[in-house]
This record gives structure tokens, sequence and C-alpha cells, in this order.
């Protein structure tokens, strides 16, 4: 069984465990950081109309909540769109966030036209996809964002699978994760918060910087930045490697704009 259905499987049978995952340390990271990042990439977008967000694989509405907390208390109003493929997470989702909209791809693609989202968002999708659902996934990205429309994209690190160090809130003792790591290998992580002890086993696919890099350049995306959050000492958490290298990455890009 590939990376996307053992995923997906447990997303149908185990949403409460993956929504538990919201405080636990390397989610902390990610969402911590995101939305600072947020904050400097949206004065590159117009403000005269609601921002038009749209979260590809959202599944239960988790990335939604932090960004709409955020951008309420910053006074900025905003329109969401998440779309999944796995009917669970859109139901959840969609009890959760009433005047959002969730939709399967299908209905994503019949019903709004090309050009239309100011950001596209995207957490831990890449991952679980062959190289040719990747290029799939970023093509439609490019079509439905505005011309110079932002792109922000969150995997897991390289750095993560390393065993031999030691990650606050995630356990990569598997055999699947022997190094040197290799382009499409599969790769597994037990992400967890060790206060409520939530656990959920993710298997990926592992891609080097490089094939990100040509995957999106070849989708017609630029890469602004790729920020890697990093634990804080003045933070409660006990973190171990976090201190020096991040489990997670955050790609910020940029959708670029044909010459005529």
């Amino acid at each position: 069984m590939q990376p996307q259905a053992i995923n997906q499987q447990a997303y149908s049978t185990q949403t409460s465990q993956y929504r538990a995952l919201i405080p636990c340390p390397p989610v902390y990271l990610a969402h911590r950081d995101f939305v600072q990042l947020l904050d400097r990439y949206l004065q590159l977008v117009p403000r005269d109309q609601p921002l038009r967000i749209l979260d590809i694989g959202c599944g239960p509405g988790t990335s939604i909540q932090i960004m709409r907390h955020h951008l309420d208390n910053a006074g900025i109003s905003a329109e969401f769109v998440g779309v999944d493929i796995n009917p669970t997470n859109l139901d959840v989702a969609q009890n959760l966030h009433r005047n959002d909209q969730f939709l399967t791809p299908e209905a994503l693609h019949q019903k709004f036209t090309t050009r239309y989202f100011d950001l596209v968002t995207c957490f831990y999708v890449l991952i679980e996809n062959t190289p040719a659902d990747i290029t799939n996934i970023l093509s439609s990205i490019t079509q439905l964002a505005q011309p110079d429309g932002l792109v922000m994209i969150v995997n897991p690190s390289r750095f993560v699978y390393d065993q031999k160090r030691h990650w606050h809130g995630v356990n990569n003792h598997y055999s699947e994760n022997t190094t040197p790591l290799k382009d499409k290998q599969i790769v597994k992580l037990d992400v967890f918060d060790p206060i409520s002890d939530s656990h959920f086993e993710f298997s990926d696919y592992y891609y080097a910087p490089a094939t990100y890099q040509n995957a999106f350049t070849n989708a017609g995306l630029t890469l602004l930045e790729t920020h890697y959050p990093l634990g804080r000492a003045n933070e409660t958490f006990d973190w171990q490697e976090e201190k020096y290298h991040s489990p997670v990455e955050i790609h910020c890009l940029r959708k670029q704009v044909k010459a005529h």
C-alpha cells in the first residue's frame, strides 16, 4: 500500500487523534512561524477585497483554524476554501467551520475559475504523493492562483528522519528511515503530543530539496525563501535537536508572471 492510501485510511478512522496534534511540538513550530511569514508576504497582496485563501489537503480544517484565528485578530477579512480527497476530513472540517467551504478536488475545479485565489497553502501534502501527482497538484495551484499569487507549502525537513537526532514529539526510529535518504524513498514518522500522549503515524515519500525546486520551477512558481523554524529558549517545550535544526520547512513561493 502506498503512503497516501495508508495515511487516508488513518485519517478516516483516527480524525480525533490527528486533530489532537495541534499543540504538539513540530506542529507548533510550523504554525508559529507560518503566521509570521504570512504577515510578511501578505504585504504583497492588494487589500481591496477579502483575501481569498485555498488550503489544499485541508484535512479536518486544522490549518484553516490557525489562519482564520490569526487573521481575525489582525483585522484582516478572508474567505477560506479547503479541498481534500477524504470525505471524513471534509465532513469534520465543514461541521467545525460552517462559514467556510470544503470541497473535493472535482468540486473545486467545477466551482472556481482560474486565477481566483490570493494565497494557496499546502500543509504536509506533497510528501505523500508520487512525482506525477506532485506535478498535477502544483499545476492546479498555478492555475488557481492570482497573477503574482502567493503559495506557502509546509513539509517535514530532511533532518527529521535522521535517527541520530533526537526530537521533541517525533519518533523517527523506523526501518524505512535508512540513510542516506534517496528520492522517492518511503519514510515513516510517529508524531505525538507529549502532554496528551496523542499519536499519529505518517507514511510519506522523501524528496530531495533539488527535486522540490525543480517541481516548483516547472509549475511556474518562484521560490522566495525556505524557512526552518527553530525552538526558542523562552518556550515551554523541552527542545532538543530543534535548537539547531528544524523538523519542518516552509516554502514561500510566488506565481511567476509571464512576460508578454
